[in-house]
């Protein structure tokens, strides 16, 4: 790994951050985007989601993991701390757990972590957007060694709610829903963007969809969508990451 991805990678893991497990920097008018992002821990220790395609597990740490499979990858890794949530790495083979995708230093600013709560009755607003000029990323090809460095270019991310929004299985029917959506390879206006996803968000179970589109003749056009609700017993694992 190169130098400052592996000294982030152990900071991930030892550094001591500011706020405890249970404690928020948020104020009583803010959403914990946190208690958003990630299944509650009374449930997460007890239970995982399956749906349409792949389980979700959630582990929460100094950094939490969605993870895909049981045997604790693959996965999408996340920082936190009191002003952002970070997307850092996600699997570039699925079935190689030394193989991943990790964004530079403490990864990309996804969403605020204290997000202002809409006035009363106010659904689907725009509850905050951050904007990158530029992402860089390196692919880890095979036994945590770095084959290519990449850029996403210029980036938006949006958090959207809340909605009210019924995907069925365990979950209720107009469950008030986050969403996060995060477009890349934008132009310098970051309008265009090539490529959409969306995340959705439910309390106390966390992510409960994912959205992938292409741009194509101006409209984005999905190509791909999990979901994820279906509560099943059995917690997650812990998370198997050897290259840090």
């Amino acid at each position: 790994m190169k130098r400052a991805t592996l000294l982030f990678a152990i900071c991930v893991f030892s550094c001591v951050l500011v706020e405890s497990a249970s404690a928020t920097p948020c104020s009583s008018a803010q959403y914990d985007m946190m208690s958003w992002f990630t299944m509650g821990s009374s449930w997460s220790t007890g239970y995982h989601l399956t749906g349409n395609a792949n389980p979700l597990y959630t582990y929460r740490g100094n950094a939490f993991y969605w993870m895909k499979g049981a045997a604790g990858y693959p996965w999408d890794v996340n920082y936190y701390d009191n002003n952002y949530i970070y997307q850092w790495a996600t699997e570039y083979h699925w079935s190689d757990p030394t193989s991943y995708k990790a964004f530079s230093g403490a990864g990309m600013p996804w969403s605020p972590r204290c997000v202002n709560k809409p006035a009363w009755g106010v659904y689907g607003t725009k509850l905050a957007t951050i904007t990158r000029a530029s992402s860089p990323y390196t692919v880890y090809g095979s036994s945590c060694t770095a084959s290519s460095n990449s850029n996403l270019g210029y980036v938006v991310n949006e958090v959207w709610g809340p909605t009210p929004m019924s995907l069925g299985g365990s979950l209720a029917p107009n469950a008030l829903t986050l969403t996060l959506s995060y477009r890349y390879s934008c132009n310098s206006s970051y309008d265009s963007c090539r490529y959409k996803e969306t995340f959705d968000f439910q309390k106390p179970f966390g992510l409960v969809r994912w959205i992938y589109y292409v741009l194509q003749n101006g409209q984005y056009v999905q190509q791909n969508q999990t979901v994820y609700n279906q509560k099943v017993s059995g917690g997650a694992p812990i998370p198997d990451h050897p290259c840090w």
